[in-house]
């Protein structure tokens, strides 16, 4: 079966902060395995600065052949991402995959 990590962010993440976001998902990214979930229930601002940060862990995760999803986008955050067209990409909001083990 495969094991998920989730990582939820809170506040704003823009210019200011982003270093922070890239530093925390890497250190997650090399902590973990299996899909990467990102929870951004309580995330209420994202500008392009945290949107690069979100496509970092995309390319570093699938390097290792891992997923990401984005799950309770909402409100402005999922309105950039939609602006921007990553929300397939990043898979944002998508249900999680069923696994059946045989």
């Amino acid at each position: 079966m495969t094991e998920r990590h989730c990582l939820g962010l809170r506040g704003e993440f823009d210019l200011a902060n982003y270093e922070e976001l890239e530093r925390r998902l890497d250190e997650a990214i090399a902590a973990t395995d299996g899909e990467f979930v990102i929870d951004c229930r309580d995330l209420t601002f994202i500008d392009s600065s945290g949107v690069e940060a979100l496509a970092h862990a995309r390319v570093a995760l699938e390097a290792v052949g891992r997923d990401i999803r984005i799950v309770h986008a909402t409100g402005a955050p999922l309105r950039v991402l939609e602006l921007l067209g990553l929300t397939a990409l990043l898979h944002v909001n998508e249900e999680a995959p069923v696994h059946n083990d045989a």
